[in-house]
């Protein structure tokens, strides 16, 4: 690799999710008594179990770059607001296929059909 690419590269932080399940053994006359010693502390917790989930990048420019194109454009032209979803061909996979032909799209705000708008600048 040539050091004009070594250049370009910078550092990228990821976090992820993890679930780790632990199980401890109490020794006691009833469920109470062990519930009772398990909160005192005194106990050897063992990982039996743990099971990774979702990850993201937290870089921050890469989120400002994310946060920017999330910013939602379209707006019910009744009401204004931007709670509008969009009905669309897709497959079993949850792909779209193909464009929207329908001009209309649904407002959970006024509950009915309408027809989405570009949003004015300040309303973004």
């Amino acid at each position: 690799m040539s050091s004009k690419n070594n250049d370009r590269k910078r550092e990228y932080t990821f976090e992820m999710d993890i679930a780790v399940v632990e199980e401890c053994k109490v020794v006691a006359n009833s469920p109470e008594e062990a519930e009772e010693i398990m909160l005192d502390g005194d106990v050897d917790w063992k990982e039996i179990k743990s099971e990774s989930g979702d990850w993201q990048c937290v870089d921050s420019k890469i989120y400002k770059k994310n946060e920017e194109n999330m910013n939602k454009t379209m707006c019910c032209s009744v009401c204004k607001q931007d709670n509008i979803s969009w009905r669309v061909w897709a497959d079993e996979l949850n792909n779209v296929n193909g464009s929207c032909e329908d001009p209309y799209a649904y407002c959970d705000d006024c509950e009915d059909q309408t027809r989405p708008i570009i949003k004015d600048k300040d309303e973004s």
